[in-house]
């Protein structure tokens, strides 16, 4: 299966996301055993030192770890670093480009608060 990328981020940060958000939805929980390294290569067709680095970044971030001959592993507090990153990100990043996009659409927080209700 042939996993389309964007052209925008780095693949390997792209899968890290993903992984990222796995945890943040509850399919990944703590304990849970990642793909190996050439498994998961094989199934997003990308080179295995792509999917090493999208681990790097995991393990870094405390998200996952390492089990010497058994594999990558969720950790028991993957899901709430990822939810405080991915707050953090949302503050630091959204938010801004948010607000100046109401300033340019002349639009009250009311009339966003009203848009957001509508959305399903």
């Amino acid at each position: 299966m042939t996993e389309l990328f964007s052209e925008y981020q780095s693949i390997y940060r792209q899968i890290a996301d993903k992984i990222k958000n796995q945890i943040l939805k509850g399919d990944l929980k703590k304990g849970d055993k990642l793909p190996s390294l050439r498994a998961q290569a094989v199934e997003l067709e990308v080179n295995i030192n792509t999917i090493t680095k999208g681990y790097n970044i995991l393990e870094n971030d405390g998200m996952i770890e390492k089990q010497r001959g058994l594999g990558f592993f969720v950790t028991e507090d993957a899901y709430v670093r990822a939810l405080t990153e991915r707050k953090q990100r949302f503050q630091e990043e959204t938010l801004p480009k948010l607000k100046q996009e109401l300033a340019l659409l002349n639009l009250s927080e009311q009339a966003l608060l009203q848009l957001l209700k509508q959305i399903k």
